[in-house]
Parts: structure tokens; sequence; C-alpha cells
């Protein structure tokens, strides 16, 4: 496998890199495994099993859009069918989510604050129709599972 390689939009693509997809053929973009879309600092996003990238490939960073604390897939339209594309079930890893303080802004480590915030997390994706895998408050990392977007 290659390293992960990103463009000049800070978007980092796994199992390969940008250079390597538009060298392989429509059949192998077809299918490819464990495609993954990453920004470091911000969070990463994974598609189980095999994903069509054909229609994706050169378009990522229009289709993609990372933000602190978020990110959007197929934002400005052209969002395909359910199941095909980019557009079907996919976990989101969102980094640097922590439980702070709301007046003072400090970091909370006490397992009540840490306790509330997970619980107001799970609301969070409940009301985005998401599913919550896990929340790691040592890494910042909260970890949401959508059927498509």
């Amino acid at each position: 496998l290659a390293a992960p390689t990103h463009d000049d939009d800070g978007l980092e693509v796994r199992p390969y890199g940008r250079a390597s997809l538009r060298l392989m053929s429509d059949t192998e973009l077809s299918a490819i495994d464990g495609f993954e879309v990453s920004h470091p600092g911000r969070g990463t996003l994974r598609w189980p099993g095999r994903t069509d990238v054909r229609s994706v490939v050169d378009s990522l960073s229009s289709i993609i859009k990372f933000r602190p604390q978020g990110v959007s897939v197929y934002e400005d339209g052209g969002k395909p069918a359910p199941g095909e594309g980019l557009n079907k079930q996919c976990v989101y890893v969102m980094e640097n989510v922590w439980v702070r303080d709301r007046s003072t802004g400090d970091f909370l480590t006490d397992v009540k604050s840490i306790s509330a915030f997970k619980a107001q997390l799970l609301r969070k994706a409940d009301k985005m129709g998401a599913r919550m895998v896990e929340y790691d408050h040592n890494k910042g990392e909260w970890t949401i599972e959508v059927a498509h977007f």
C-alpha cells in the first residue's frame, strides 16, 4: 500500500494516494476496498467494504469539506442515489472534540463531565440520524456512523 498523499487541499486519501488512483482502470476504481479520506486535525471519513470512486477521484475537495468540528459531503449538490459513489455507509471520526468548561474554556477530565458530554454527543448523533460508535476522551475523537449522506 502506498503512503497517504494529499494535494494542496490538505486531504489525505487511503489506501491509495490520489496519484495512484488516477492511474487505475475504471474496473479497479469501481471497487476500492476500505476507501478513506482524512484531514489531519479535523477528522476521517471511512467507507467500509468496496466503494466506487470513479466519479470522485478528481473532485474530492469539492465533494468533501472538513471544517473544525464537522464535515460535509455533497454539500454543493450532485449527490448520487443512496448506495452510490460516496453516498453510502460511512464511519466518521471527528478529531479535537474535548470536554470543556463553557465559561472558562478549560478542559474537563472528571467522570461526571465526560459522562454528561457523551450523553450530549449521543443526542447530537441521534438528531443527525447517525449512530454514535464511541467517544474517546483521551484522544478527543468522536466516532459516528451514517447509512448515507
